[in-house]
Order: structure tokens, then sequence, then C-alpha cells
């Protein structure tokens, strides 16, 4: 699956990245998409870099926990823009159904796909958790919320 996945990667990482854009107001996508620089745009351009690390270590089948700092980096990213929650890590979701999408039409439907992706889904879903029960102490610590 993994090696399917790398022959996509460009037009997976494309669509996935677009697909997170769509989830901003049409102006702010609009610039997102438009500006590259990274000075003149540092959350398009982190969002870019951050969702090609991600989509990389998965291709490359690195440990979750290596993949953690830029989950973290999305999501606080998506947390300080007032997103709900379940819309901040979303993303991650997202590209399991492109993922699906994608290597599904090319490989079809067999078992070792579903166990490969089962696992792959499985992992990336503790790391989101982890990660955005850090994030929420964060949050949590720097506007003085005690629970």
């Amino acid at each position: 699956m993994l090696d399917h996945i790398s022959e996509h990667r460009d037009e997976i990482l494309e669509r996935w990245i677009d697909g997170v854009y769509e989830g901003y107001p049409e102006e702010t996508a609009k610039f997102l998409r438009s500006k590259t620089d990274p000075f003149a745009n540092p959350v398009g351009a982190g969002l870019r870099e951050s969702l090609a690390e991600l989509l990389d270590g998965i291709i490359r089948g690195v440990d979750p926990e290596e993949l953690s700092s830029a989950l973290d980096r999305v999501i606080r990213v998506r947390a300080v823009q007032e997103f709900a929650p379940s819309a901040a890590v979303s993303f991650v979701f997202d590209l399991k159904g492109l993922l699906r999408e994608v290597v599904g039409d090319t490989l079809g439907r067999s078992i070792q796909l579903t166990r490969e992706s089962s696992v792959l889904e499985c992992a990336l879903s503790t790391s989101i958790c982890d990660v955005a029960n850090r994030c929420g102490r964060f949050g949590r610590r720097r506007y003085g919320i005690n629970r």
C-alpha cells in the first residue's frame, strides 16, 4: 500500500492541502493558495510543510510518535483560528478518505490494503488524540482554565 501511496504522493498532497484550505473562508483560502512565500504567508507555508512532512512520514512508515510534531503544528494553527476541536483534527480523517480514494482506485479492495490501512488509521488516530490532549493542556494553562 505504501508503494502505491508513494507513486501518487504529489497528487495526494495537493488534494489534501486543497481540502484543508477549503475549510477556511473563501478569501482566506484564496490567499493561502496564492501566496507560497513563508514570509508573506507563514500559515499557508507552515500548513503545506507540515502536511508534506506527515504524508512523507506515512510513506516511509515512520513511528507515529515521529509525526506528532507535524500534527502538533497543524492542530495548533487550527486551534488558534477558532476551529472547533473536531474541525481542527478533521484534516487527518480527510487524508484517510483521500488515501482510500486514490490508492483504492489503483489496487481495488484487497485484504492486505484493508489490514495496512487499518493499522495506519489506528496509529494516526492515537497520535491525534495525544497531540490534541497536549494542545488542550496548553490552551487551559495559557488562558488560566483549571480543571
